[in-house]
């Protein structure tokens, strides 16, 4: 007997979509809180705030998590009997860092932040909590950029060196930063438990935060680039903030490139939208990068890319801090492996951001020059002494098609990457031909 087989579709019935409906929405809930617990769990309250970095706690229960569980997820630990989100420690306890700083630093920072006459900044999170203060004193708010007045003091640049530990480069630095000690301010981030050597310029040797492991192309270096910002923002005179590496050196001595930055109130950052495949760094595995799961909060229309390297104004750095609403994205989906299409969260985080909350405030390039004609897939051209020259130097520095303040003739770049530790003497002498050090 032949028996015949078919294939059937099964068509649920309306008694059977009415019954599955709830199951559903209710399982849906309960991902929705396992995933997204700072969505569902109860009133939010400010404990802290200077005015740009706000600390905002949940009124809800929970357990203590671990701290590698709290840096990895969307996690919470409670303090002083209240659940703080992920976001909320991330700018408590990393960014900026406010049990690691010893008596000796907080004095320091301080004194290097006090206004004279200037109004006390103390905020709690209600009457009867905790008192989470932070000794800051801040003028009044409105200055250039979008942060506080400078009152009596000058405006300081907020130099970020973001390294993997030893900064080669740090002598020629010192000779940069020589003889302006109140209009810059220097942030360290390196890798955890590395200890410079007593040698070190003070700049470096005074300013190192709490750091943590930072990994190539993933969330955790965003989450070190924030960590600086957060940091430089506890000092109000820190006005402009500029990333840079163990290999970046200025082109340009302090003066010019203080006035550079200060003179225009606009970020630079170099955020773009898909370019022609003549661009290697901006058209390499665009398509690919953009993950669909970033949606509803980015839209593929809104994607953007660009160097790391950037120099922010003080409302875009509090920006970058207090962002809690496009980071988680970034965090799950941006991870810099073959499984998340290779998107690499520092090419890509603050530059969608900053173009989707301030597109007009941008100067969308980069001031640090790199050279991506490299044979080492993904890593830019490394220069050794024989290749820097005075000739070298001048092409960089000459090139001045770009736009400034409404002007489209002046120098497109301040810093040079990636500077061999080898090359340190040659960057000396050119460097004093041109006048970058004094």
């Amino acid at each position: 007997m032949r028996t015949n087989c078919r294939m059937m579709m099964v068509v649920p019935t309306l008694r059977q979509v009415l019954v599955l409906s709830p199951v559903l929405a209710a399982l849906f809930c309960v991902m929705t809180y396992i995933n997204f617990p700072p969505l569902l769990q109860g009133r939010r309250v400010t404990v802290w705030s200077n005015g740009e970095v706000t600390l905002q706690c949940t009124e809800a229960s929970g357990e203590p998590c671990s701290e590698e569980e709290l840096l990895r997820g969307p996690s919470r630990e409670t303090i002083e009997g209240r659940n703080l989100s992920t976001a909320d420690v991330f700018l408590l306890r990393q960014a900026a860092s406010f049990c690691s700083l010893s008596p000796a630093q907080e004095k320091d920072l301080e004194d290097k932040m006090a206004f004279e006459g200037g109004p006390q900044v103390a905020y709690t999170s209600r009457p009867n909590h905790h008192d989470m203060r932070y000794k800051l004193q801040q003028g009044e708010t409105g200055g250039e950029g979008g942060g506080p007045a400078r009152g009596r003091r000058p405006r300081r640049v907020a130099f970020l060196f973001l390294t993997r530990g030893p900064l080669p480069l740090a002598p020629l630095w010192d000779l940069f930063f020589r003889g302006n000690e109140q209009l810059y301010s220097v942030v360290v981030h390196t890798s955890p438990g590395f200890e410079f050597e007593d040698t070190m310029p003070e700049p470096f040797l005074a300013n190192v935060i709490r750091s943590e492991e930072v990994a190539w192309g993933t969330p955790r270096m965003i989450d070190a680039e924030r960590r600086l910002l957060a940091f430089a923002l506890l000092n109000p005179l820190n006005q402009r903030f500029v990333l840079v590496s163990e290999t970046c050196l200025p082109l340009h001595n302090f003066t010019f490139i203080y006035e550079y930055l200060m003179a225009c109130p606009s970020s630079f950052i170099q955020s773009q939208p898909p370019s022609p495949p003549s661009d290697y760094f901006l058209s390499y595995r665009w398509p690919a990068r953009y993950i669909p799961m970033m949606m509803p909060e980015v839209r593929a229309s809104q994607w953007r890319k660009g160097s790391q390297w950037f120099a922010l104004n003080r409302r875009h750095a509090a920006m970058a801090v207090n962002d809690t609403v496009y980071y988680p994205k970034f965090e799950r989906w941006c991870r810099g492996d073959k499984w998340h299409g290779h998107c690499l969260s520092d090419e890509h985080y603050l530059q969608t951001l900053l173009h989707i909350l301030d597109p007009d405030g941008l100067e969308r390039r980069t001031l640090t020059f790199t050279d991506w004609s490299s044979e080492d897939w993904g890593h830019p051209k490394t220069f050794t002494a024989e290749l820097i020259t005075d000739q070298f130097i001048q092409e960089i520095r000459s090139v001045r098609n770009c736009k400034w303040n409404d002007r489209r003739d002046k120098e497109c770049y301040l810093f040079l990457r990636k500077i061999d530790a080898e090359a340190i003497q040659q960057m000396e002498k050119v460097g004093r031909r041109f006048g970058i050090w004094r």
